[in-house]
């Protein structure tokens, strides 16, 4: 990075070809401190390459133990650059890729947005928070939550409700009208990163969240495959999925 510091995210390619013989990458940023050998991502990047995607993950900076930190800064609750960073790198490499964006947590705040120096946290969270920018994403979105998530206050289940129902719920002292790309999905139960399927005590490694980010994705991804010319290039402006919870 320009300030010396070390980015680093792991590629994984697909598995196989797409279901619409596209090349298709989705870039994803994980939760806070987190990286690409957590558990939760290498389930989900297994179950994405098994449908045809080329996966990259980035590692947030200070997350990786092998990795040392060479800039006197690691990972913050907003900073986009080294995501921007790993994007730029797809895009130049894969020239004819079409690009996913998937954010888990708060990687679902990065993905949402485009740092320093405030004069308090709540000022910290306020500025660095995706609400600014996330009215700004015209191609299609998915946000998903859980009603019994501990991180996610229900105060803060207005902003995706306002984005995806014709209501005037003020967010942050104003109005956000109604936007047809957005779709949010509340479960009661969940928990934070969670959504496990199975038995109790031993659920299944894959979860429902898993499953219904590679279907949107899939489902994307067709309907721009059938789009005349003259209205394609959609996900070439990147589909954005966010997984909060």
């Amino acid at each position: 990075m320009q300030d010396g510091a070390t980015a680093t995210f792991d590629l994984f390619e697909p598995l196989k070809d797409h279901q619409t013989g596209d090349d298709i990458t989705m870039v994803i940023c994980p939760g806070i401190g987190n990286h690409s050998e957590k558990h939760y991502i290498r389930t989900f990047v297994d179950y994405a390459q098994k449908d045809g995607y080329r996966c990259a993950v980035l590692n947030h900076l200070g997350a990786l133990p092998n990795i040392e930190l060479t800039s006197p800064r690691m990972f913050t609750y907003g900073c986009t650059w080294e995501f921007a960073a790993m994007v730029g790198y797809i895009k130049r490499t894969y020239l004819q890729t079409q690009l996913v964006v998937v954010g888990f947590s708060l990687g679902g705040n990065i993905v949402c947005k485009k740092l320093h120096g405030h004069s308090s946290l709540k000022e910290y969270y306020e500025k660095e928070s995706c609400v600014h920018y996330i009215h700004n994403v015209d191609v299609p979105l998915l946000l998903v939550n859980s009603a019994d998530d501990p991180l996610v206050h229900d105060s803060l289940l207005a902003i995706p409700r306002t984005l995806a129902e014709n209501s005037n719920v003020l967010v942050l002292c104003r109005p956000t009208a109604k936007k047809p790309n957005v779709i949010f999905a509340l479960t009661l139960h969940g928990g934070h990163l969670g959504f496990f399927e199975g038995d109790v005590l031993f659920p299944q490694p894959l979860t429902w969240m898993d499953k219904v980010i590679v279907g949107f994705a899939n489902t994307m991804c067709q309907w721009e495959k059938q789009k005349p010319p003259c209205q394609s290039g959609l996900l070439t402006g990147s589909s954005c999925i966010e997984a909060k919870a």
